[in-house]
């Protein structure tokens, strides 16, 4: 993976294994972020994980979407990925974009997902015949409840 920028808060945690993964595409619209929140909300309940962490995950993926929908190629797909592991999800979304462009990482909407979410990353993937792809990472961990 080919990285033609990033913009980072804290590092990821992929060295944790992933128990299971569901990947979602839909049209790059604005009207469809409802079924992303619906499905990161209730994959965050199945985790056993608080209201809150329920609630901030939801609202840090829909704020990546709501980020990334705008930079998508016309037609283009919207892909989520959520990976379960036993102490976090990770949500990994990226769309085709029409030029390769990080989203702003210096205004509220970023500020936001970094306060929601327990890491973030963006990226522009360069592609080969397919166009260029922009992802947006973020984790999302459990709190220790003991």
């Amino acid at each position: 993976m080919n990285d033609a920028g990033s913009a980072a808060s804290q590092p990821g945690s992929s060295d944790i294994a992933e128990l299971a993964a569901i990947e979602l595409r839909l049209t790059a619209g604005s009207e469809y972020l409802s079924t992303v929140r619906a499905v990161a909300a209730d994959l965050a309940l199945q985790q056993d994980m608080t209201l809150d962490e329920v609630d901030d995950l939801r609202l840090a993926v829909d704020e990546a979407c709501s980020m990334l929908v705008p930079l998508a190629a016309p037609g283009a797909e919207l892909r989520c990925r959520f990976s379960l592991a036993e102490r976090e999800i990770r949500v990994r979304c990226s769309v085709p974009a029409s030029t390769p462009e990080l989203p702003p990482t210096d205004g509220f909407p970023w500020q936001v997902l970094m306060t929601l979410a327990d890491s973030v990353r963006a990226h522009v993937e360069r592609g080969t015949g397919d166009g260029d792809v922009v992802w947006i990472e973020l984790a999302k961990q459990k709190v220790d409840r003991a």
